[in-house]
């Protein structure tokens, strides 16, 4: 009796240590004309990034996050009335423990907010964290850094620190809304697979680079989405473009495999075997069909095509 006694108390004493634990830290912010109010021209979108760190050892929501809000130092201005949270990402992603989440916020802003500062509604009395100026003092002072803007949005992409060069786009076009940062914002958000947005910045940089990239590009997002028919438009529009290029082929093949129709997988997996290409890292592209092959041909686990598919990141960077 007493050994039972004292595994109850074990559990009960785990159960009740067992939970999550929530640090919350701002990463950085970027003022977004994309989410700028339309009907209403005196506002503009501001972007917050938060790293949401679970120190707990127990998974679960950082749920914390419904009680920040932004606050500015203009008295006639209100949160939920004047500055409005639009939408965010990442928020409602189920954290592990000892693990870090990069949360999204998007807010509508008074172009006029001065001194924006983070707050929490279960703690008013703190000081909250102050993000910025006001957006009207933000764009005199930053006038001139627009390529400088451009230019390190995309360093940051080339450095795979596909956030950081998110915040350096939106502030680019935040100076003038035709930066040509369309196709970078494309590609960071597709490598954070936040397909719905790629497609967004990719349908808008047709003037920045050639059709090729962004049709292949966008077949890969639709691809993400798991919206075959479009992504099997996509990648033929990319093969009429460039017939000697390989991804489209590859996929092709891929879309016809997810849809279960093998025959054609294996019909535009053997067209893109055929085209000799070389990965950026050096690797033998030859190595990497063998490995297609693989699934194509005796494995039909979906888990061995998504492991393979992990080693085509190189397509996103050009």
């Amino acid at each position: 009796m007493k050994r039972i006694f004292i595994f109850i108390i074990i559990i009960i004493s785990n159960t009740a240590f067992s939970q999550a634990n929530f640090v919350i830290k701002l990463y950085d912010f970027a003022w977004s004309v994309s989410y700028e109010k339309s009907e209403n021209p005196n506002f503009v979108g501001i972007l917050l990034i938060m790293n949401v760190i679970n120190e707990g050892n127990q998974s679960d929501v950082c749920y914390e996050l419904e009680y920040i809000y932004l606050d500015c130092s203009n008295k006639y201005y209100d949160f939920g009335t004047d500055i409005m949270l639009y939408e965010s990402y990442n928020a409602d992603k189920i954290i592990s423990p000892y693990d870090t989440s990069r949360v999204m916020m998007f807010y509508w802003v008074p172009k006029d907010a001065d001194a924006l500062t983070l707050r929490f509604k279960n703690a008013p009395e703190a000081g909250g964290k102050f993000i910025t100026e006001s957006f009207n003092k933000w764009k005199n002072n930053n006038r001139s850094n627009l390529t400088y803007f451009e230019n390190t949005a995309s360093e940051y992409f080339s450095k795979k620190n596909y956030t950081k060069s998110i915040v350096y786009c939106y502030n680019a076009k935040a100076l003038n809304p035709d930066a040509k940062v369309n196709f970078t914002l494309g590609n960071c958000y597709i490598s954070l697979e936040n397909y719905d947005l790629a497609i967004e910045y990719y349908d808008k940089s047709y003037n920045e680079v050639g059709r090729y990239l962004i049709y292949d590009n966008m077949g890969y997002a639709y691809l993400g989405k798991e919206d075959y028919q479009n992504s099997l438009d996509y990648f033929r529009k990319a093969i009429s473009e460039a017939p000697g290029e390989f991804d489209p082929y590859l996929g092709m093949a891929i879309s016809y495999y997810y849809m279960n129709n093998f025959e054609m997988a294996k019909e535009y997996y053997k067209k893109a075997e055929k085209i000799e290409f070389q990965l950026k890292d050096g690797m033998d592209g030859l190595q990497l069909l063998m490995d297609i092959e693989g699934v194509f041909y005796g494995k039909t686990e979906i888990y061995a095509l998504n492991e393979i598919c992990k080693l085509l990141e190189y397509r996103f960077i050009y």
